[in-house]
């Protein structure tokens, strides 16, 4: 086959892999350089390499690495932090410049799976290519949240300087690569600080004796009982979500189960009820 530029770029693409490759400069780099080397075999053990499961669902070069010390509350709102692109469905409508992306984890790992326009539903696990969803796996009854991504062709220039294919991305922990020829060495990390999560948040507000305080960009109050000053409701601006026993010391939190996906965006405790349709590959969400 030829070893022209533009004809390697569509050979990725036939791999499986619709990355924007002129959208990052180490990535296009790589690929020239494999066009000089003539060396086809070392492009499809190089773009195998690029991504996990999580950098082929967000279409970016990069593998992203679960922390094992993070709760699933906490790996969720540190993916929107890191990537602005990429934000939590809930009860909102999906863009027309937006897909879907399902994310699972739980004590035997994390899985992203990507849902194209059409429904049909696609992975990439490890250095593998990218392949149709067959299943979850270990994961069948792990916590689901389930993002709305921006499409590659809409996001800014700034965004897609964000993720380089020179790092692989870990929720608790930065870790920065350089690339040689014989493939990635680590040369540094650096922890990272975990996200706020509601319970933060409201322990902040309560501390402060502030009656309201803001979570994934929505307004929840606390309130107390008049008949009894020792109960404190948990409310959005609709209703109550849940009731908050405390001593100024410790917490405790007891939100109504069908209320948590107006808090979370998702169910904490357990996965959302999708099925899949074997015969097209498609999901019904």
């Amino acid at each position: 086959m030829s070893f022209e530029f533009e004809i390697l770029k569509r050979y990725i693409k036939e791999l499986g892999f619709d990355i924007d490759i002129d959208a990052y400069p180490k990535l296009k780099d790589a690929v020239k350089y494999f066009s000089e080397k003539k060396d086809i075999n070392g492009l499809e053990h190089y773009m195998k390499q690029l991504q996990n499961c999580g950098g082929y669902a967000l279409q970016i070069p990069i593998c992203i690495f679960a922390g094992d010390d993070y709760t699933f509350e906490e790996k969720v709102l540190r993916i929107t932090e890191l990537y602005p692109f990429v934000r939590l469905l809930s009860d909102t409508e999906l863009k027309e410049d937006e897909y879907r992306v399902i994310f699972r984890s739980g004590k035997t790992g994390h899985h992203f799976i990507r849902i194209d326009d059409n429904g049909k539903a696609t992975d990439k696990h490890e250095c593998n290519l990218p392949e149709n969803f067959k299943g979850w796996g270990n994961l069948e009854n792990d916590p689901e949240a389930v993002f709305a991504v921006v499409k590659q062709e809409y996001r800014s220039k700034s965004i897609k300087e964000l993720p380089q294919c020179n790092r692989n991305m870990f929720l608790d922990e930065d870790a920065y690569y350089q690339i040689e020829e014989d493939g990635y060495i680590d040369i540094s990390k650096k922890k990272a600080n975990k996200p706020t999560t509601f319970k933060d948040k409201l322990q902040n507000a309560y501390s402060n004796r502030t009656s309201s305080f803001t979570y994934q960009d929505k307004i929840f109050y606390l309130k107390i009982n008049k008949n009894d000053p020792e109960m404190i409701y948990i409310c959005d601006q609709d209703e109550i979500l849940g009731e908050l026993c405390t001593d100024g010391k410790e917490f405790i939190i007891d939100l109504n189960d069908k209320k948590k996906n107006k808090i979370f965006g998702y169910e904490p405790s357990k996965p959302l009820t999708i099925k899949y349709r074997e015969e097209n590959n498609c999901l019904q969400i």
